[in-house]
């Protein structure tokens, strides 16, 4: 879906994404459904609809209260669809309780930088500037780390090139600390 959606298909990875949700919530499989609502929000985002992502954000952190680092994506992804609703409290809060759980468990394999570009941006909408670069820098060093980790040049050149949110991390983290002199 997410693929699709990178490639500027917006509808066929909506309609891919709500497809799979309505298999999974057919079978009973609350993870996969949680995990595509996120992926569905982001898609939602894309084309600017930030209220549908919202609806989609929200749905999954109520599929994934038992699971907490997804749980802690949907909420990133809710923080990002709040603050492009122009809810900077609202998302600021939902980033917080994602950055929370990801902190408390040390790092969550899917949506890692997610939560941190989330609540990055909107420390920074809040106008917390410091706690955004301070996250900001940890993001990128987290990223950075886990490229080095990648044996194969080609994939670690395309894992910080082409993966949307290391590339926002990246371009974030030049602004803002060089910002900060």
């Amino acid at each position: 879906c997410l693929v699709l959606a990178g490639a500027g298909a917006l509808g066929l990875a909506a309609s891919a994404a709500s497809s799979a949700i309505a298999s999974a919530h057919e079978h009973g499989d609350v993870r996969f459904e949680g995990w595509t609502r996120i992926y569905l929000s982001r898609i939602h985002l894309l084309a600017n609809r930030a209220e549908e992502a919202e609806r989609e954000a929200r749905a999954a952190v109520e599929l994934l209260v038992a699971t907490p680092p997804a749980g802690a994506g949907a909420l990133a992804a809710a923080s990002q669809a709040l603050l492009a609703g122009g809810r900077v409290e609202e998302a600021l809060a939902a980033a917080r309780e994602a950055h929370a759980t990801l902190t408390m468990l040390g790092g969550i394999e899917e949506f890692e930088a997610m939560i941190r570009l989330a609540y990055a941006e909107s420390s920074w909408a809040a106008g917390h500037f410091a706690v955004a670069r301070e996250v900001i820098a940890v993001a990128r060093d987290r990223v950075h780390a886990q490229a080095a980790a990648i044996a194969d040049p080609a994939v670690r050149a395309r894992f910080l090139a082409n993966v949307p949110d290391n590339v926002r991390i990246a371009a974030l983290a030049r602004t803002w600390l060089e910002e900060d002199g």
